[in-house]
């Protein structure tokens, strides 16, 4: 359990080019690293346990309350899967981010 290391948080940032791994979009300086497995169940605080999302996603994924169920929960394997298949983009096509915000638009939905 615990806090991620210095250099697994700075990996993670470069990998996903300050943008989101949920909503895809780039947050500078508005970024979080949450834990996939949450630290109070045991959750590690490692690389392979890490995400990195916005503010925003950070709060939708934990703001789900099992007492008043509406909509889906977000499930660990999600939120994994979520991290995969985005810094996978990111590694493979840099062209969306050379060209900044107008590419996005142009690449529409990934």
């Amino acid at each position: 359990m615990g806090k991620f290391k210095d250099e697994d948080v700075e990996k993670l940032l470069v990998a996903c080019h300050r943008s989101c791994c949920v909503c895809h979009r780039f947050c500078g300086v508005k970024m979080e690293i949450d834990h996939i497995i949450q630290q109070a169940d045991e959750g590690p605080g490692t690389y392979e346990n890490a995400i990195p999302v916005c503010l925003e996603c950070h709060a939708e994924i934990h703001s789900y309350n099992p007492r008043h169920p509406r909509g889906r929960k977000f499930q660990p394997g999600e939120v994994r899967a979520h991290r995969d298949q985005w810094l996978s983009i990111c590694k493979e096509h840099l062209e969306i981010f050379r060209r900044g915000s107008v590419a996005r638009a142009e690449v529409g939905p990934l």
